[in-house]
Protein backbone atom coordinates (compact mmCIF):
# COMPACT_ATOMS: atom_id res chain seq x y z
CA UNK A 1 0.00 0.00 0.00
CA UNK A 2 2.74 2.49 0.99
CA UNK A 3 4.70 1.81 -2.26
CA UNK A 4 1.70 2.46 -4.48
CA UNK A 5 0.82 5.63 -2.59
CA UNK A 6 4.40 6.95 -2.80
CA UNK A 7 4.49 6.25 -6.57
CA UNK A 8 1.22 8.09 -7.17
CA UNK A 9 2.41 11.15 -5.22
CA UNK A 10 5.80 11.20 -7.02
CA UNK A 11 4.27 11.01 -10.50
CA UNK A 12 1.76 13.78 -9.69
CA UNK A 13 4.14 16.23 -8.02
CA UNK A 14 7.34 15.87 -10.10
CA UNK A 15 6.29 17.80 -13.28
CA UNK A 16 4.43 20.42 -11.26
CA UNK A 17 7.46 20.95 -9.05
CA UNK A 18 9.75 21.44 -12.07
CA UNK A 19 7.41 23.98 -13.64
CA UNK A 20 7.02 25.85 -10.36
CA UNK A 21 10.78 26.10 -9.85
CA UNK A 22 11.30 27.48 -13.36
CA UNK A 23 8.57 30.09 -13.06
CA UNK A 24 9.67 31.21 -9.59
CA UNK A 25 13.24 31.73 -10.83
CA UNK A 26 11.98 33.93 -13.65
CA UNK A 27 9.99 36.03 -11.17
CA UNK A 28 13.06 36.45 -8.93
CA UNK A 29 15.21 37.60 -11.85
CA UNK A 30 12.65 40.21 -12.89
CA UNK A 31 12.26 41.43 -9.30
CA UNK A 32 15.89 42.59 -9.07
CA UNK A 33 15.24 45.32 -11.64
CA UNK A 34 12.36 46.97 -9.79
CA UNK A 35 13.36 46.56 -6.15
CA UNK A 36 14.74 50.06 -5.51
CA UNK A 37 11.90 51.81 -7.33
CA UNK A 38 9.31 49.72 -5.52
CA UNK A 39 10.79 50.45 -2.11
CA UNK A 40 10.81 54.21 -2.75
CA UNK A 41 7.23 54.00 -3.99
CA UNK A 42 6.15 52.14 -0.85
CA UNK A 43 7.93 54.63 1.40
CA UNK A 44 6.47 57.66 -0.38
CA UNK A 45 2.96 56.18 -0.22
CA UNK A 46 3.32 55.48 3.49
CA UNK A 47 4.77 58.95 4.13
CA UNK A 48 1.80 60.55 2.41
CA UNK A 49 -0.62 58.67 4.71
CA UNK A 50 1.27 59.65 7.85
CA UNK A 51 2.01 63.18 6.62
CA UNK A 52 -1.67 63.96 6.00
CA UNK A 53 -2.74 62.84 9.48
CA UNK A 54 0.12 64.63 11.30
CA UNK A 55 -0.39 67.81 9.26
CA UNK A 56 -4.11 67.60 10.00
CA UNK A 57 -3.30 67.40 13.72
CA UNK A 58 -0.89 70.35 13.56
CA UNK A 59 -3.39 72.44 11.56
CA UNK A 60 -6.14 71.59 14.03
CA UNK A 61 -3.83 72.53 16.91
CA UNK A 62 -3.12 75.90 15.32
CA UNK A 63 -6.84 76.57 14.85
CA UNK A 64 -7.75 75.46 18.37
CA UNK A 65 -5.03 77.71 19.81
CA UNK A 66 -6.48 80.77 18.15
CA UNK A 67 -10.00 79.82 19.27
CA UNK A 68 -9.58 78.88 22.94
CA UNK A 69 -6.64 80.95 24.19
CA UNK A 70 -8.88 83.60 25.78
CA UNK A 71 -11.89 81.39 26.58
CA UNK A 72 -13.14 80.68 30.12
CA UNK A 73 -12.09 77.26 31.43
CA UNK A 74 -15.51 75.59 31.12
CA UNK A 75 -15.99 76.78 27.54
CA UNK A 76 -12.45 75.74 26.68
CA UNK A 77 -13.01 72.23 28.06
CA UNK A 78 -16.26 71.94 26.09
CA UNK A 79 -14.50 72.94 22.85
CA UNK A 80 -11.73 70.39 23.41
CA UNK A 81 -14.18 67.61 24.25
CA UNK A 82 -16.36 68.35 21.23
CA UNK A 83 -13.26 68.37 19.02
CA UNK A 84 -12.14 64.89 20.19
CA UNK A 85 -15.68 63.52 19.89
CA UNK A 86 -15.99 64.72 16.31
CA UNK A 87 -12.55 63.41 15.23
CA UNK A 88 -12.12 59.66 15.76
CA UNK A 89 -8.47 59.82 14.74
CA UNK A 90 -7.56 61.90 17.83
CA UNK A 91 -7.66 60.67 21.42
CA UNK A 92 -6.75 63.91 23.29
CA UNK A 93 -6.58 67.68 22.82
CA UNK A 94 -5.45 70.21 25.40
CA UNK A 95 -4.10 73.72 26.00
CA UNK A 96 -0.78 73.91 27.87
CA UNK A 97 -0.14 77.18 29.69
CA UNK A 98 3.32 78.85 29.89
CA UNK A 99 3.81 77.34 33.39
CA UNK A 100 3.37 73.90 31.73
CA UNK A 101 -0.02 73.11 33.27
CA UNK A 102 -3.00 71.85 31.30
CA UNK A 103 -6.33 72.85 32.84
CA UNK A 104 -8.26 73.08 29.57
CA UNK A 105 -8.37 69.67 27.86
CA UNK A 106 -10.71 67.04 26.48
CA UNK A 107 -10.29 64.91 29.61
CA UNK A 108 -11.58 67.71 31.83
CA UNK A 109 -8.84 67.31 34.46
CA UNK A 110 -5.89 69.48 35.48
CA UNK A 111 -2.39 68.00 35.00
CA UNK A 112 1.19 69.14 35.51
CA UNK A 113 3.17 68.34 32.31
CA UNK A 114 6.36 70.11 33.28
CA UNK A 115 8.20 66.78 33.44
CA UNK A 116 6.96 65.48 30.09
CA UNK A 117 9.90 65.01 27.67
CA UNK A 118 7.58 65.73 24.72
CA UNK A 119 6.44 69.10 26.13
CA UNK A 120 9.99 70.04 27.13
CA UNK A 121 11.15 69.21 23.58
CA UNK A 122 8.34 71.31 22.09
CA UNK A 123 9.24 74.30 24.29
CA UNK A 124 12.89 74.02 23.28
CA UNK A 125 12.03 73.70 19.57
CA UNK A 126 9.71 76.77 19.67
CA UNK A 127 7.95 75.58 16.50
CA UNK A 128 5.49 72.83 15.46
CA UNK A 129 6.78 69.64 17.06
CA UNK A 130 5.97 65.91 16.72
CA UNK A 131 6.99 63.21 19.21
CA UNK A 132 6.03 59.71 20.37
CA UNK A 133 5.32 58.28 23.82
CA UNK A 134 4.73 54.64 24.70
CA UNK A 135 1.99 55.53 27.20
CA UNK A 136 -0.14 58.66 26.88
CA UNK A 137 -0.95 60.51 30.10
CA UNK A 138 -4.70 60.34 29.50
CA UNK A 139 -5.31 57.56 26.99
CA UNK A 140 -2.88 55.06 28.53
CA UNK A 141 -1.88 53.78 25.05
CA UNK A 142 0.99 54.50 22.65
CA UNK A 143 0.37 57.85 20.94
CA UNK A 144 2.02 60.28 18.54
CA UNK A 145 1.80 63.82 19.93
CA UNK A 146 1.54 66.88 17.66
CA UNK A 147 2.32 70.16 19.48
CA UNK A 148 1.79 73.68 18.01
CA UNK A 149 2.68 76.98 19.72
CA UNK A 150 -0.14 79.43 20.52
CA UNK A 151 0.95 82.96 19.58
CA UNK A 152 -0.35 86.34 20.58
CA UNK A 153 1.54 88.56 18.24
CA UNK A 154 5.14 87.39 18.52
CA UNK A 155 4.68 86.06 22.05
CA UNK A 156 4.18 82.34 22.79
CA UNK A 157 1.30 82.19 25.30
CA UNK A 158 0.83 78.42 25.34
CA UNK A 159 0.89 75.15 23.43
CA UNK A 160 -1.88 73.07 21.88
CA UNK A 161 -1.21 69.30 22.18
CA UNK A 162 -3.15 66.73 20.12
CA UNK A 163 -2.62 62.96 20.57
CA UNK A 164 -2.95 60.50 17.68
CA UNK A 165 -3.19 56.82 18.75
CA UNK A 166 -0.25 54.86 17.39
CA UNK A 167 -2.60 52.12 16.19
CA UNK A 168 -4.38 54.58 13.84
CA UNK A 169 -1.18 55.83 12.19
CA UNK A 170 0.16 52.26 11.98
CA UNK A 171 -3.08 51.17 10.30
CA UNK A 172 -2.83 54.00 7.74
CA UNK A 173 0.78 53.08 6.98
CA UNK A 174 -0.16 49.39 6.69
CA UNK A 175 -3.00 50.25 4.28
CA UNK A 176 -0.66 52.38 2.18
CA UNK A 177 1.95 49.60 2.01
CA UNK A 178 1.12 46.64 -0.23
CA UNK A 179 4.09 44.49 0.85
CA UNK A 180 4.20 42.83 4.27
CA UNK A 181 8.01 42.61 4.43
CA UNK A 182 8.52 46.38 4.17
CA UNK A 183 9.51 47.96 7.50
CA UNK A 184 8.69 51.65 7.92
CA UNK A 185 9.60 54.09 10.69
CA UNK A 186 8.97 57.83 11.13
CA UNK A 187 11.82 59.84 12.77
CA UNK A 188 11.65 63.42 14.07
CA UNK A 189 14.44 66.03 14.01
CA UNK A 190 15.76 64.86 17.41
CA UNK A 191 16.31 61.34 16.05
CA UNK A 192 13.34 59.88 17.99
CA UNK A 193 11.27 57.16 16.35
CA UNK A 194 7.72 58.53 16.24
CA UNK A 195 5.79 55.85 14.33
CA UNK A 196 6.55 52.32 13.06
CA UNK A 197 4.45 49.75 11.25
CA UNK A 198 5.45 47.03 13.74
CA UNK A 199 6.47 48.45 17.15
CA UNK A 200 8.70 51.40 18.03
CA UNK A 201 10.96 49.10 20.06
CA UNK A 202 11.43 46.66 17.17
CA UNK A 203 11.94 49.48 14.63
CA UNK A 204 15.43 50.29 15.94
CA UNK A 205 16.57 46.83 14.83
CA UNK A 206 16.06 47.38 11.09
CA UNK A 207 17.52 50.94 10.96
CA UNK A 208 21.09 51.29 9.53
CA UNK A 209 23.95 50.59 11.93
CA UNK A 210 26.37 53.24 10.57
CA UNK A 211 23.94 56.18 10.35
CA UNK A 212 22.39 57.71 13.46
CA UNK A 213 18.66 58.38 13.67
CA UNK A 214 19.35 62.12 13.69
CA UNK A 215 21.48 61.68 10.60
CA UNK A 216 18.59 59.89 8.90
CA UNK A 217 16.26 62.79 9.74
CA UNK A 218 18.53 65.08 7.71
CA UNK A 219 18.28 62.98 4.50
CA UNK A 220 15.64 63.71 1.85
CA UNK A 221 14.33 61.42 -0.94
CA UNK A 222 17.34 59.11 -1.02
CA UNK A 223 17.84 55.34 -1.38
CA UNK A 224 20.88 53.40 -0.22
CA UNK A 225 22.06 49.98 0.92
CA UNK A 226 23.45 49.37 4.43
CA UNK A 227 23.78 46.86 7.27
CA UNK A 228 21.03 47.12 9.93
CA UNK A 229 21.47 47.08 13.70
CA UNK A 230 20.33 43.44 13.52
CA UNK A 231 23.26 42.64 11.20
CA UNK A 232 21.15 42.17 8.05
CA UNK A 233 21.93 43.62 4.63
CA UNK A 234 18.95 45.86 3.76
CA UNK A 235 17.83 48.43 1.20
CA UNK A 236 16.66 51.85 2.55
CA UNK A 237 14.58 54.74 1.17
CA UNK A 238 14.07 58.09 2.97
CA UNK A 239 11.13 60.42 2.22
CA UNK A 240 10.18 63.75 3.86
CA UNK A 241 6.94 63.92 5.91
CA UNK A 242 7.29 67.44 7.38
CA UNK A 243 10.09 69.68 6.06
CA UNK A 244 12.95 69.99 8.59
CA UNK A 245 10.87 68.10 11.15
CA UNK A 246 9.89 64.52 10.31
CA UNK A 247 11.12 61.95 7.74
CA UNK A 248 9.92 58.42 6.95
CA UNK A 249 12.40 55.55 6.44
CA UNK A 250 11.40 52.41 4.51
CA UNK A 251 13.47 49.21 4.40
CA UNK A 252 13.47 45.58 3.37
CA UNK A 253 16.12 42.85 3.03
CA UNK A 254 18.06 43.01 -0.21
CA UNK A 255 17.36 39.33 -0.95
CA UNK A 256 13.59 39.71 -0.49
CA UNK A 257 13.10 42.23 -3.28
CA UNK A 258 11.08 39.78 -5.28
CA UNK A 259 8.21 39.95 -2.78
CA UNK A 260 7.27 43.51 -3.73
CA UNK A 261 6.36 43.10 -7.38
CA UNK A 262 2.78 42.59 -8.46
CA UNK A 263 0.86 41.82 -11.64
CA UNK A 264 1.02 38.71 -13.75
CA UNK A 265 4.50 37.57 -12.70
CA UNK A 266 3.62 37.62 -8.99
CA UNK A 267 0.40 35.81 -9.72
CA UNK A 268 2.17 33.10 -11.66
CA UNK A 269 4.73 32.69 -8.87
CA UNK A 270 1.87 31.92 -6.48
CA UNK A 271 -0.39 29.98 -8.85
CA UNK A 272 2.05 27.20 -9.64
CA UNK A 273 2.85 26.25 -6.01
CA UNK A 274 -0.87 26.39 -5.22
CA UNK A 275 -1.70 24.18 -8.22
CA UNK A 276 1.04 21.78 -7.16
CA UNK A 277 -0.33 21.68 -3.62
CA UNK A 278 -3.94 21.12 -4.77
CA UNK A 279 -2.86 18.35 -7.13
CA UNK A 280 -0.82 16.67 -4.40
CA UNK A 281 -3.70 16.84 -1.93
CA UNK A 282 -6.15 15.49 -4.52
CA UNK A 283 -3.93 12.56 -5.42
CA UNK A 284 -3.15 11.81 -1.78
CA UNK A 285 -6.83 11.96 -0.84
CA UNK A 286 -7.95 9.70 -3.68
CA UNK A 287 -5.17 7.22 -2.96
CA UNK A 288 -5.74 7.13 0.78
CA UNK A 289 -9.53 6.98 0.37
CA UNK A 290 -9.30 4.11 -2.07
CA UNK A 291 -6.57 2.10 -0.40
CA UNK A 292 -6.93 2.84 3.31
CA UNK A 293 -9.69 5.09 4.63
CA UNK A 294 -12.76 3.27 3.33
CA UNK A 295 -11.46 -0.09 4.56
CA UNK A 296 -10.43 1.28 7.96
CA UNK A 297 -13.83 2.96 8.28
CA UNK A 298 -15.59 -0.31 7.51
CA UNK A 299 -13.44 -2.20 10.02
CA UNK A 300 -13.98 0.49 12.67
CA UNK A 301 -17.74 0.48 12.08
CA UNK A 302 -17.86 -3.30 12.43
CA UNK A 303 -15.84 -3.16 15.68
CA UNK A 304 -18.09 -0.46 17.12
CA UNK A 305 -21.27 -2.37 16.25
CA UNK A 306 -19.80 -5.56 17.70
CA UNK A 307 -18.84 -3.73 20.91
CA UNK A 308 -22.44 -2.45 21.17
CA UNK A 309 -23.81 -5.98 20.97
CA UNK A 310 -24.48 -6.50 17.24
CA UNK A 311 -23.27 -10.05 16.53
CA UNK A 312 -24.30 -10.00 12.85
CA UNK A 313 -20.96 -8.36 11.90
CA UNK A 314 -18.87 -11.41 12.84
CA UNK A 315 -18.25 -12.19 9.15
CA UNK A 316 -16.68 -8.95 7.82
CA UNK A 317 -15.99 -8.58 4.08
CA UNK A 318 -13.96 -5.68 2.61
CA UNK A 319 -14.01 -4.69 -1.07
CA UNK A 320 -10.56 -5.31 -2.61
CA UNK A 321 -8.52 -4.21 0.43
CA UNK A 322 -4.70 -4.21 0.67
CA UNK A 323 -3.28 -7.41 2.12
CA UNK A 324 -2.52 -5.84 5.50
CA UNK A 325 -6.13 -4.69 6.00
CA UNK A 326 -7.51 -7.94 4.61
CA UNK A 327 -5.53 -9.83 7.27
CA UNK A 328 -6.85 -7.45 9.96
CA UNK A 329 -10.43 -8.10 8.78
CA UNK A 330 -9.89 -11.89 8.91
CA UNK A 331 -8.43 -11.60 12.42
CA UNK A 332 -11.44 -9.55 13.54
CA UNK A 333 -13.86 -12.07 12.05
CA UNK A 334 -12.11 -14.96 13.87
CA UNK A 335 -12.10 -13.03 17.15
CA UNK A 336 -15.77 -12.07 16.77
CA UNK A 337 -16.74 -15.69 16.05
CA UNK A 338 -14.87 -16.99 19.11
CA UNK A 339 -16.40 -14.35 21.39
CA UNK A 340 -19.92 -14.97 20.01
CA UNK A 341 -19.66 -18.73 20.61
CA UNK A 342 -18.30 -18.14 24.14
CA UNK A 343 -21.16 -15.76 24.91
CA UNK A 344 -23.71 -18.31 23.69
CA UNK A 345 -22.21 -20.99 25.95
CA UNK A 346 -22.09 -18.56 28.87
CA UNK A 347 -25.72 -17.57 28.35
CA UNK A 348 -26.81 -21.21 28.25
CA UNK A 349 -24.88 -21.96 31.46
CA UNK A 350 -26.50 -18.97 33.13
CA UNK A 351 -29.96 -20.06 32.08
CA UNK A 352 -29.31 -23.58 33.41
CA UNK A 353 -28.15 -22.09 36.72
CA UNK A 354 -31.25 -19.91 37.00
CA UNK A 355 -33.53 -22.86 36.30
CA UNK A 356 -31.70 -24.97 38.89
CA UNK A 357 -31.82 -22.24 41.54
CA UNK A 358 -35.52 -21.59 40.94
CA UNK A 359 -36.24 -25.30 41.26
CA UNK A 360 -34.22 -25.54 44.50
CA UNK A 361 -35.98 -22.57 46.10
CA UNK A 362 -39.36 -23.81 44.89
CA UNK A 363 -38.86 -27.30 46.30
CA UNK A 364 -37.54 -25.99 49.64
CA UNK A 365 -40.55 -23.66 49.92
CA UNK A 366 -42.95 -26.54 49.16
CA UNK A 367 -41.25 -28.80 51.70
CA UNK A 368 -41.40 -26.12 54.40
CA UNK A 369 -45.09 -25.54 53.65
CA UNK A 370 -45.64 -29.29 53.95
CA UNK A 371 -43.96 -29.21 57.38
CA UNK A 372 -46.24 -26.30 58.39
CA UNK A 373 -49.29 -28.39 57.37
CA UNK A 374 -48.05 -31.37 59.37
CA UNK A 375 -47.58 -29.11 62.41
CA UNK A 376 -51.17 -27.91 62.00
CA UNK A 377 -52.33 -31.52 62.18
CA UNK A 378 -50.16 -32.14 65.25
CA UNK A 379 -51.54 -29.03 67.00
CA UNK A 380 -55.10 -30.24 66.51
CA UNK A 381 -54.15 -33.57 68.12
CA UNK A 382 -52.08 -32.01 70.95
CA UNK A 383 -53.57 -32.71 74.38
CA UNK A 384 -51.90 -29.94 76.43
CA UNK A 385 -51.70 -26.13 75.95
CA UNK A 386 -47.93 -26.31 76.40
CA UNK A 387 -47.59 -28.68 73.44
CA UNK A 388 -49.83 -26.50 71.25
CA UNK A 389 -47.84 -23.40 72.20
CA UNK A 390 -44.53 -25.02 71.30
CA UNK A 391 -45.86 -26.34 67.99
CA UNK A 392 -47.31 -22.90 67.14
CA UNK A 393 -43.93 -21.25 67.76
CA UNK A 394 -42.13 -23.82 65.61
CA UNK A 395 -44.73 -23.42 62.90
CA UNK A 396 -44.26 -19.64 62.87
CA UNK A 397 -40.50 -20.01 62.51
CA UNK A 398 -40.76 -22.55 59.71
CA UNK A 399 -43.24 -20.29 57.93
CA UNK A 400 -40.66 -17.49 58.15
CA UNK A 401 -38.12 -19.70 56.35
CA UNK A 402 -40.70 -20.52 53.70
CA UNK A 403 -41.31 -16.81 53.19
CA UNK A 404 -37.60 -16.29 52.55
CA UNK A 405 -37.43 -19.04 49.91
CA UNK A 406 -40.60 -17.75 48.28
CA UNK A 407 -38.97 -14.31 48.03
CA UNK A 408 -35.77 -15.80 46.58
CA UNK A 409 -37.79 -17.81 44.07
CA UNK A 410 -39.55 -14.63 42.88
CA UNK A 411 -36.39 -12.50 42.81
CA UNK A 412 -34.89 -11.91 39.33
CA UNK A 413 -31.37 -12.13 40.79
CA UNK A 414 -31.97 -15.29 42.90
CA UNK A 415 -28.65 -14.75 44.72
CA UNK A 416 -29.83 -11.79 46.76
CA UNK A 417 -33.16 -10.82 48.26
CA UNK A 418 -34.63 -7.39 48.89
CA UNK A 419 -34.41 -7.02 52.67
CA UNK A 420 -37.20 -4.45 52.72
CA UNK A 421 -39.64 -6.66 50.85
CA UNK A 422 -38.60 -9.64 52.97
CA UNK A 423 -39.39 -7.76 56.20
CA UNK A 424 -42.70 -6.64 54.72
CA UNK A 425 -43.63 -10.23 53.77
CA UNK A 426 -42.75 -11.52 57.27
CA UNK A 427 -44.81 -8.75 58.89
CA UNK A 428 -47.82 -9.50 56.69
CA UNK A 429 -47.53 -13.22 57.46
CA UNK A 430 -47.36 -12.72 61.25
CA UNK A 431 -50.09 -10.07 61.18
CA UNK A 432 -52.43 -12.35 59.24
CA UNK A 433 -52.15 -15.03 61.93
CA UNK A 434 -51.89 -13.16 65.23
CA UNK A 435 -52.57 -9.40 64.94
CA UNK A 436 -55.67 -8.30 66.91
CA UNK A 437 -58.20 -6.41 64.76
CA UNK A 438 -58.12 -3.20 66.84
CA UNK A 439 -54.30 -2.80 66.58
CA UNK A 440 -53.02 -0.61 63.74
CA UNK A 441 -49.87 -1.75 61.94
CA UNK A 442 -47.62 0.48 59.81
CA UNK A 443 -44.65 -0.70 57.72
CA UNK A 444 -41.98 1.60 56.25
CA UNK A 445 -39.09 -0.21 54.56
CA UNK A 446 -36.50 0.64 51.91
CA UNK A 447 -34.94 -1.64 49.25
CA UNK A 448 -31.77 -3.30 50.53
CA UNK A 449 -30.22 -6.24 48.66
CA UNK A 450 -29.02 -8.91 51.10
CA UNK A 451 -27.37 -12.27 50.61
CA UNK A 452 -29.10 -15.28 52.18
CA UNK A 453 -26.55 -15.45 55.04
CA UNK A 454 -28.01 -12.19 56.32
CA UNK A 455 -31.52 -12.46 54.90
CA UNK A 456 -32.36 -15.71 56.83
CA UNK A 457 -31.50 -14.44 60.34
CA UNK A 458 -33.06 -11.04 59.51
CA UNK A 459 -36.40 -12.64 58.58
CA UNK A 460 -36.35 -14.87 61.68
CA UNK A 461 -35.41 -11.90 63.88
CA UNK A 462 -38.23 -9.80 62.40
CA UNK A 463 -40.76 -12.60 63.05
CA UNK A 464 -39.64 -13.08 66.67
CA UNK A 465 -39.58 -9.35 67.45
CA UNK A 466 -42.95 -8.74 65.80
CA UNK A 467 -44.49 -11.68 67.71
CA UNK A 468 -43.29 -10.11 70.96
CA UNK A 469 -44.72 -6.74 69.87
CA UNK A 470 -48.11 -8.32 69.13
CA UNK A 471 -48.02 -10.15 72.45
CA UNK A 472 -47.21 -7.08 74.55
CA UNK A 473 -48.91 -4.24 72.65
CA UNK A 474 -51.07 -2.11 74.92
CA UNK A 475 -53.63 0.63 74.70
CA UNK A 476 -52.05 3.99 75.64
CA UNK A 477 -53.31 5.83 78.72
CA UNK A 478 -54.57 8.74 76.59
CA UNK A 479 -57.14 6.45 74.99
CA UNK A 480 -55.62 6.39 71.50
CA UNK A 481 -55.54 3.21 69.43
CA UNK A 482 -52.83 0.65 70.15
CA UNK A 483 -50.21 0.67 67.42
CA UNK A 484 -47.27 -1.36 66.10
CA UNK A 485 -44.81 0.06 63.59
CA UNK A 486 -41.99 -1.62 61.67
CA UNK A 487 -39.27 0.18 59.69
CA UNK A 488 -36.05 -0.64 57.85
CA UNK A 489 -34.02 2.45 56.99
CA UNK A 490 -30.52 3.24 55.70
CA UNK A 491 -28.39 5.41 57.98
CA UNK A 492 -26.17 8.30 56.89
CA UNK A 493 -23.07 6.17 56.28
CA UNK A 494 -24.60 4.27 53.34
CA UNK A 495 -24.36 0.49 54.01
CA UNK A 496 -25.45 0.83 57.64
CA UNK A 497 -29.11 -0.26 58.22
CA UNK A 498 -31.51 -0.06 61.15
CA UNK A 499 -34.45 -2.43 61.77
CA UNK A 500 -36.99 -1.00 64.23
CA UNK A 501 -40.04 -2.83 65.69
CA UNK A 502 -41.99 -0.80 68.24
CA UNK A 503 -45.33 -1.02 70.02
CA UNK A 504 -47.39 1.15 72.32
CA UNK A 505 -47.67 0.27 76.02
CA UNK A 506 -50.68 0.35 78.30
CA UNK A 507 -53.70 -1.81 79.02
CA UNK A 508 -53.15 -5.27 77.42
CA UNK A 509 -54.90 -5.81 74.13
CA UNK A 510 -54.44 -9.60 73.86
CA UNK A 511 -55.69 -11.95 76.54
CA UNK A 512 -52.84 -13.89 78.16
CA UNK A 513 -54.37 -17.37 78.20
CA UNK A 514 -52.73 -20.68 78.37
CA UNK A 515 -50.90 -19.90 75.19
CA UNK A 516 -49.48 -16.68 76.70
CA UNK A 517 -45.84 -15.97 77.21
CA UNK A 518 -43.74 -18.87 78.33
CA UNK A 519 -41.06 -18.85 80.94
CA UNK A 520 -38.30 -20.54 79.00
CA UNK A 521 -37.01 -17.30 77.33
CA UNK A 522 -36.45 -19.13 74.03
CA UNK A 523 -37.61 -16.14 71.93
CA UNK A 524 -35.13 -13.79 73.62
CA UNK A 525 -32.26 -16.25 73.13
CA UNK A 526 -33.18 -16.72 69.48
CA UNK A 527 -33.30 -12.96 68.92
CA UNK A 528 -29.83 -12.56 70.44
CA UNK A 529 -28.54 -15.38 68.23
CA UNK A 530 -30.05 -13.83 65.09
CA UNK A 531 -28.50 -10.44 65.94
CA UNK A 532 -25.09 -12.12 66.25
CA UNK A 533 -25.54 -13.88 62.89
CA UNK A 534 -26.10 -10.58 61.06
CA UNK A 535 -23.23 -9.03 63.08
CA UNK A 536 -25.50 -6.34 64.46
CA UNK A 537 -26.15 -4.57 67.74
CA UNK A 538 -29.55 -4.54 69.48
CA UNK A 539 -30.83 -1.56 71.46
CA UNK A 540 -34.01 -1.22 73.52
CA UNK A 541 -35.69 2.13 74.20
CA UNK A 542 -38.58 1.98 76.65
CA UNK A 543 -40.68 4.63 78.38
CA UNK A 544 -44.19 4.85 79.77
CA UNK A 545 -45.82 5.07 76.34
CA UNK A 546 -43.87 2.78 74.04
CA UNK A 547 -41.38 -0.04 73.68
CA UNK A 548 -38.82 0.26 70.83
CA UNK A 549 -36.53 -2.54 69.69
CA UNK A 550 -33.72 -1.39 67.33
CA UNK A 551 -31.15 -3.54 65.53
CA UNK A 552 -28.22 -1.86 63.74
CA UNK A 553 -26.23 -3.85 61.17
CA UNK A 554 -24.14 -3.40 58.02
CA UNK A 555 -24.88 -4.96 54.66
CA UNK A 556 -22.16 -7.53 53.89
CA UNK A 557 -20.72 -8.60 50.55
CA UNK A 558 -19.98 -12.17 49.56
CA UNK A 559 -16.48 -13.59 50.06
CA UNK A 560 -15.03 -17.07 50.16
CA UNK A 561 -14.49 -18.83 53.48
CA UNK A 562 -11.47 -20.92 54.43
CA UNK A 563 -12.91 -24.00 52.65
CA UNK A 564 -13.28 -22.12 49.35
CA UNK A 565 -17.04 -21.77 49.66
CA UNK A 566 -18.81 -18.45 49.27
CA UNK A 567 -19.86 -16.70 52.46
CA UNK A 568 -21.08 -13.23 53.36
CA UNK A 569 -18.31 -10.88 54.47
Amino acid sequence: MSTRLALLLTLALLPLGLISLYQTQQVIDDAQDVTRASLMSETVAASHAGRELIQQALGAAQGLGAAVVDMPLDSCNAVMQEFVRSHETFSFAGLITPDLQTDCNSAGTSTDVSQSPTIIGAVDANRPYVDFTIRGTYSGEAVTIAVHPVLRGEEVVGLISISIPHRIISALIAEASSVETVRIATINSNGDIVVANNTVKEAQGFLPRDITNQGLSELRDETFEAVSNDGERRLYAVSSVLPQSVVMVGSWPVEDGETVIGGLQSGLALVFPIVMWIAGIAVAYVGLQRLVIRHVSGLRSAMRRFALGDRTVAALTLDDPPEELAEAARAFSRMALIISEAEIRQQKDLQDKEVLLKEVHHRVKNNLQLIVSIMNMEMRNAETPEARRMLRGLQRRVRGLATLHRTLYASPDMTTVDGGELVRAVVEDVAQVSLPPDVSLSVDVIPADLYPDQAVPLSMLSAEALTNAVKYVGRPADGSDPRIWVSLVRLDDGDRLRLRIANTKGAPVTVQDEEGPGTSGLGSRLMKAFVMQIEGEAEVIEDEGQYVYDVFFSRREFARDADGRRAAA
